[in-house]
């Protein structure tokens, strides 16, 4: 397996003799575009940038990557991963931020499907494999990597970049399974390249897209609870979720931390915009029903339930199982029996005070 270290000392300290910059033209115009906006490659070399301060920062500049931006591909923390990690600027000044190339190229390619802007591409940039600075996309030469072992990278594989051509003719060579047509240029980003890499993600993104704001969607493996950071798709037989008319979608390990979501939306990070629908899984029946359509026993004891996070308003399907499940333990009445629009900032608090009160996060809750 290759790493960063192996390459260097295979292709020798002259690989960055040759520097590629971005100085301006003379014309008005920056290597690395045509005048136009458009990027093409430049020649061999470095063309390292050092991102700026977000407030001084152009278009053409790199900027540090916010601690709490995830990618729009795979959600994951582009800051965690300098070695890997790259982003782009949209000519209406929007910006995105990727855990790695392999994530750009998709958002490249798909750019609606993955929230982006309806704004062409100004400027992108790669960190690049040898140096582990940023460089332009427009100057940099990319290989067609296909097998996982060959680079030690995050999300398996990605298009590795190289400041130089010769850079990237070098890992060829350490490979058989190579040749010069699997060394590529940032124009040539394309879908094919995108579904090479990230099919999973692409068509998992498409279906959720398909999904009207009145479906339910799968629940992503990689999504956490904006409430307490558990991951919903590992408790099927509790989670919840809910759509905001603007799109947007949140995924809860429980109808609880949905409470709390609803009853204090700006402090858990959603967005404004009002709720559209939501689905909490039935206690008996361990299927997804509409929020509205359930009634929920207001559980005060957790050993009345045997679920997560203690205890929850516990949802069925019909009153009459809601009733049922009342009439078994003594402490309950038919008061104790709620619908979803009786989901408040009184019931948030009881379930989930420490989070409401705190800042979100297990590290919050109070376990006696």
């Amino acid at each position: 397996m290759s790493t960063r270290r192996d390459v260097l000392s295979v292709t020798g300290a002259g690989l960055l003799a040759g520097l590629a910059g971005c100085t301006g033209n003379g014309d008005g115009t920056e290597d690395g575009t045509d005048g136009e906006g458009t990027e093409t490659p430049a020649g061999d070399g470095e063309g390292t940038e050092t991102p700026a301060d977000d407030a001084e920062a152009s278009l053409g500049d790199p900027v540090e990557f916010p601690e709490d931006a995830e990618c729009p591909v795979c959600n994951m923390m582009p800051a965690e991963h300098p070695e890997w990690n790259a982003q782009l600027a949209h000519e209406n000044e929007d910006r995105a931020f990727f855990c790695s190339s392999g994530c750009l190229a998709a958002y490249v390619a798909y750019t609606d499907r993955f929230g982006g802007p309806d704004s062409p591409l100004h400027t992108a940039w790669v960190t690049g494999f040898e140096t582990g600075d940023l460089l332009r996309t427009s100057d940099a030469y990319f290989v067609r990597v296909a097998d996982p072992d060959h680079v030690d990278d995050i999300m398996m594989r990605n298009p590795t970049p190289f400041a130089g051509r010769s850079g990237a003719e070098a890992f060829v060579e350490e490979f058989d399974a190579y040749g010069d047509e699997d060394i590529i240029t940032f124009d040539e980003f394309d879908e094919d390249l995108a579904t090479f890499y990230r099919e999973d993600l692409i068509e998992g993104s498409a279906d959720d897209a398909e999904a009207s704001l009145g479906d339910p969607v799968e629940f992503p493996e990689d999504a956490e609870c904006p409430v307490c950071n558990m991951m919903p798709a590992e408790y099927p037989a509790w989670n919840a979720q809910l759509a905001h008319e603007n799109g947007d979608r949140a995924f809860f390990d429980t109808s609880g931390c949905l409470a709390a979501y609803v009853a204090y939306t700006d402090r858990f990070g959603g967005p404004d915009s009002t709720l559209q629908t939501a689905w909490v899984t039935g206690f008996e029946t361990g299927e997804l029903l509409p929020a509205s359509d359930a009634y929920f026993v207001r559980v005060t004891d957790p050993d009345h339930v045997d679920d997560v996070m203690m205890r929850n308003p516990t949802p069925f399907a019909d009153r009459s199982d809601a009733e049922a499940f009342v009439e078994e333990f003594d402490v309950y009445g038919d008061e104790d029996i709620i619908t979803f629009d009786e989901f408040d900032e009184d019931l948030a608090t009881f379930y989930r005070e420490d989070y409401v009160e705190g800042d979100g996060g297990m590290d919050d809750m109070d376990m006696e």
